[in-house]
């Protein structure tokens, strides 16, 4: 009898016992631990940046202002782009926001609050370039076109430029941020950049270089992202209307639009958009069949930021990070470079098999630069697919005497002129531009089967830099001149893929490509 009565408790409360873990519950475990860890991939003026080594921007404001009125801090954290998601739903971030556009895909995956601003996409060009007195969409066919990674921005030109035919996908380079696709806009690698209006007018128009080629077609909306039933959805939601209604977030907003970004710096007030309707949507459930890729950064093993090196010093760099998704990492897997000073640094593939939940320590060898200053790299995990994901870490040191705090004083009577005016008529040219010329570029085969990598090799005169393309998207970018580096990414996808090489320096460029056929592994 005490068997049945034991077998009943379980039965009636084991669906209780489900219920309570399944909805273990998002609020209850930020309001135990104190802490609202929002997931950003920063250089989004003036959404999220880095000034000095802090995370701030609208976003995070926002945010912070939200964890205060929760009782809880806020903690924003570099990721790589395309790996919020799978950050988010491995429970290593717990709000997603940044510039996050609402889309239909992200509200079948996500819980989205209500939307707190609207922005303009614009395609940017050089002032230098002829821009025709009517555009239509046949205007970009022959264009080479720059957009971030796994933005809205990539998705409406796959759907309104690549998917109708006016723009081949090689045409399309995409870039880990917004900084990246701007600088290969100004070495002429593309003619065009997609992004936002406010991030181009705040940081990138008063310099005076560059032109809006075309705007007006598309408005985005944002909001924050979070899990899929998530019970922090509503409480969030409601302090983020509470502060629109209470003028709190325009008050935010005006700091960061009103911010000089650069010498010619511009304000930008009174873009909150205040809802007429505020409407918590109640999801309905979707299953998940796929793994999630994620990674936590440790600790730094080596090189603790800010350590002073010797130019020219060789030395490694190593990190402790976490499998933090429920996908296995594989030597399919990478550490990629992805902004700021690579120092020589090359792509390193993921040494051993590493299970969901266990740790590695993974280093990357690099070259100090020559010259005195202070010196930092990002680096991001990057899948067989090709897309980054998890928590950006860095590499940041010091060369020379940058850090002394106390130079000597100008000589107030110095034997010699202090300013020496320029020669009208100098014996050399002021600049000397230097040609660009590819010696070579090739594969160690140029065919293969579906999955595997390719190692590529090159050599150059009179580069500076490379960037290696596969079907338009970034592969591998940096120095030096002459090398070699193992490409993964797309040309792992079964089909015929354009490979693409540019050289260039600070005045000119050079491209070289071949084809390489990925085919089915057959077993007889």
């Amino acid at each position: 009898m005490k068997k049945w009565i034991l077998l009943i408790l379980v039965i009636l409360l084991f669906p209780a016992a489900v219920f309570a873990e399944e909805s273990e519950d998002d609020l209850v475990l930020v309001q135990k631990e104190g802490i609202l860890r929002l997931g950003v991939s920063p250089e989004y003026i003036p959404f999220v940046f880095y000034e000095e080594d802090t995370l701030t921007g609208l976003d995070v404001a926002l945010m912070e202002e939200i964890g205060r009125r929760m009782g809880v801090k806020t903690e924003p954290v570099d990721f790589a782009f395309d790996g919020l998601i799978d950050s988010l739903n491995v429970r290593q971030i717990d709000v997603i926001g940044g510039g996050f556009s609402i889309t239909e895909e992200r509200e079948q995956l996500l819980d989205l609050t209500h939307f707190y601003y609207t922005g303009d996409a614009e395609f940017i060009a050089l002032a230098s370039m002829i821009k025709p007195a009517s555009i239509e969409l046949s205007t970009f066919t022959n264009l080479k076109i720059g957009v971030e990674k796994g933005t809205v921005f990539e998705e409406w030109i796959k759907t309104n430029l690549v998917k109708t035919g006016y723009v081949s996908s090689r045409n399309i380079f995409t870039y880990s941020d917004l900084s990246s696709a701007m600088k290969a806009l100004n070495r002429k690698v593309v003619d065009l950049v997609l992004t936002d209006r406010d991030a181009y007018d705040l940081k990138y128009q008063p310099t005076g270089k560059y032109q809006v080629f075309y705007s007006g077609f598309s408005q985005e909306r944002y909001a924050f992202g979070l899990r899929k039933h998530s019970t922090l959805t509503p409480v969030i939601n409601q302090h983020l209307l509470d502060m629109i209604y209470d003028g709190t977030a325009q008050r935010i907003a005006n700091v960061f639009f009103s911010k000089n970004y650069s010498e010619n710096g511009i304000t930008r007030p009174d873009q909150i958009m205040t809802p007429t309707v505020p409407v918590i949507v109640v999801p309905t459930k979707s299953s998940v069949t796929t793994c999630s890729n994620a990674m936590a950064y440790v600790s730094d093993v080596t090189i603790p930021d800010n350590q002073r090196m010797s130019p020219g010093e060789h030395f490694r760099k190593t990190w402790r990070i976490r499998n933090s998704g429920t996908c296995a990492w594989t030597q399919n897997y990478s550490l990629v470079f992805v902004s700021g000073n690579q120092m020589n640094g090359k792509t390193v593939s993921i040494p051993a098999y590493i299970a969901p939940g266990e740790s590695l320590d993974i280093s990357v060898d690099l070259v100090a630069p020559y010259a005195d200053g202070t010196y930092q790299g990002f680096w991001q995990m990057l899948n067989p697919q090709g897309s980054n994901f998890g928590q950006s870490v860095w590499v940041k040191i010091r060369v020379g005497n940058d850090w002394n705090p106390t130079p000597l004083p100008p000589d107030p009577n110095p034997w010699y002129p202090t300013e020496l005016p320029p020669d009208p008529n100098p014996w050399y040219p002021t600049e000397v531009p230097s040609n660009v010329e590819i010696l070579s570029f090739y594969p160690d085969f140029f065919e293969g089967v579906g999955g595997t990598c390719v190692s590529v090799h090159w050599s150059t005169n009179g580069a500076s830099s490379v960037d290696i393309n596969v079907d338009g998207q970034v592969q591998y970018s940096g120095g030096p001149a002459n090398g070699s580096t193992q490409i993964c990414g797309p040309i792992q996808e079964i089909g015929t893929h354009n490979v693409q090489l540019y050289a260039y320096n600070d005045f000119n460029y050079a491209r070289a490509d071949f084809s390489f056929l990925t085919e089915d592994f057959l077993v007889f």
